[in-house]
């Protein structure tokens, strides 16, 4: 009797020195911080989505989407719709490309300065312009002369090589807000501008803006 008590006291006591124990959790691998969604991510990448809103040369709407997200850094994919000059412009830009978002330094918590370079191909509408067609007139000599109207400009397709340079603060782990400047230069691909110049292969402007937005 004595020994069966003593040992349902030693097997209670086992069983509360096994509760009591820490568990100890073995740390996450470097591959399974990075891919865990919110951890593992320097400050301000862990938003996958992001919507800005530009104003300058283009103004529009960008759109983006994180496709890789390594930590550090994130590759975006990204659409762009808009103007020249304004939202309600007749000479109409779209675009489609990608872009590496990566930190230049951080607070550590909630507050970051961005980079993010990017490549893309774009669209430009022509400017609008009038059917002129010059008047037809006689020279000194008694001959008649027609002149050539101007070759007007064309839609284009440029090489857009641009950088995003922008604050980005943490309103939430799930929401950021953004505001930075966006500058680059196009590369001509196809078209003409006015008077016929072709713009293949041609530096031929380029672009500038400030942009604001949210990032989730």
């Amino acid at each position: 009797m004595r020994a069966a008590i003593a040992s349902l006291i030693l097997l209670g006591g086992a069983a509360i020195a096994a509760a009591e124990a820490p568990v100890v959790v073995p740390p996450p691998t470097p591959a399974e911080a990075i891919l865990t969604p919110g951890h593992g991510m320097a400050v301000c990448q862990q938003h996958a989505m992001g919507v800005q809103l530009q104003f300058g040369r283009p103004t529009g709407v960008r759109v983006q989407y994180a496709v890789y997200q390594g930590g550090e850094f994130s590759v975006l994919g990204e659409v762009f719709g808009g103007a020249r000059a304004a939202f309600w412009g007749d000479e109409t830009v779209v675009g489609v490309g990608g872009r590496a978002m990566f930190n230049l330094t951080s607070d550590g918590v909630k507050n970051a300065l961005v980079m993010s370079p990017g490549v893309g191909v774009t669209y430009w509408q022509a400017r609008p312009h009038d059917d002129y067609v010059p008047a037809p007139y006689r020279d000194p000599y008694g001959g008649y002369y027609v002149p050539t109207p101007p070759r007007p400009q064309t839609d284009r397709y440029f090489l857009t090589l641009d950088t995003n340079i922008g604050w980005l603060h943490d309103l939430s782990p799930d929401l950021g807000w953004e505001v930075g400047l966006n500058f680059g230069v196009r590369v001509g691909l196809s078209g003409e501008e006015e008077g016929g110049g072709t713009i293949s292969g041609k530096v031929s402007g380029g672009t500038i803006g400030v942009y604001t937005g949210l990032r989730y």
